[in-house]
């Protein structure tokens, strides 16, 4: 969106290993091919501005199975299985991701387009219908690359009143 599109992309992750490698290839790259690519950002998404983007990317966030064990381990059904964290609690891990939910909605502009995976849909659309949105998918959706997860884009519209 940043190269071909010539639009703004802010990038938003947590601190760790993981975003300090990928900042450090980043710049790498953009030095390389002299070209402006955007960098990771660690810092809060609180710091957004209400209605700011257009656009939201969140997949495999609520999902990460380091940061959301335990809805990680729900949400993949992997609960009491040999694939499961086994770490966390369900309760916390959901209250803590509705408000990241809530924060990331607030900062998009009406009829901002959604991607997400199907699993994190369902964590995000009682967020939404909370703050008077639907999410409605326009696409039936992609398998992602890495993990085989059905990403798909919605459309955040207003919840038909009456």
């Amino acid at each position: 969106e940043s190269i071909v599109l010539g639009r703004d992309v802010v990038w938003i992750n947590l601190p760790g290993d993981e975003i300090d490698e990928l900042t450090r290839v980043m710049r790498l790259a953009s030095e390389q091919f002299d070209v402006a690519l955007p960098l990771p950002s660690i810092e809060s998404i609180d710091r957004l501005s209400r209605s700011a983007f257009d656009h939201v990317w969140m997949v495999s966030v609520l999902t990460d199975s380091d940061h959301f064990p335990a809805l990680h381990d729900e949400l993949y059904e992997r609960r009491g299985t040999d694939l499961a964290t086994g770490r966390g609690s369900l309760a916390n891990d959901r209250a803590r991701a509705e408000v990241l939910a809530g924060r990331v909605l607030d900062a998009a502009s009406p009829n901002a387009l959604v991607t997400t995976s199907d699993e994190e849909l369902e964590l995000l659309r009682p967020v939404a219908h909370s703050r008077g949105l639907e999410l409605r998918p326009i696409d039936g959706g992609r398998l992602s690359a890495l993990v085989g997860d059905n990403v798909r884009s919605c459309r955040t519209v207003p919840v038909p009143s009456g």
